[in-house]
């Protein structure tokens, strides 16, 4: 099964894509405490707990993400369309479904910044590999 990512709009149809579950992976939750972490100029390391609770992160990976949309699966434009245009990096929440068909109702975190081209010849050119971090919202 693909991995989905699906935006419910009031009055308007939900704005859905998949991507292939050969190119992608979505790790599960992993716990992270709400953490600042700063080292000074002088070295020294400093932790600040901010809350007690505890947030918990998805990570979707993808590899060999193609530039245009293939057939009936999203691309590398598509993504960044939904992130920057849908979802406004964040400020709205989305749901995604694993390649298990599990659902997480998240919201996007970081990594699209880390986008890297994928290395190779020709064939791989307009392909590109990044992880995204999707906090589980409760």
């Amino acid at each position: 099964m693909a991995v989905l990512f699906q935006f419910p709009s009031a009055g308007a149809p939900t704005v859905s894509f998949a991507f292939a579950a050969a190119l992608t992976q979505m790790v599960h939750p992993q716990s992270r405490p709400l953490q600042f972490q700063l080292v000074a100029e002088s070295g020294k390391a400093y932790v600040v707990q901010r809350s007690s609770a505890v947030e918990q992160f998805l990570e979707v990976r993808f590899m060999d993400l193609t530039e245009a949309d293939a057939g009936s699966l999203a691309g590398f434009s598509t993504l960044q369309s939904f992130l920057s245009t849908t979802v406004s990096w964040g400020l709205s929440t989305f749901t995604a479904t694993d390649q298990d068909g599990a659902s997480y109702f998240v919201r996007y975190w970081a990594g699209f910044d880390t986008a890297t081209e994928a290395s190779g010849r020709s064939p791989r050119a307009g392909r590109w590999n990044l992880t995204l971090s999707l906090r589980k919202e409760i």
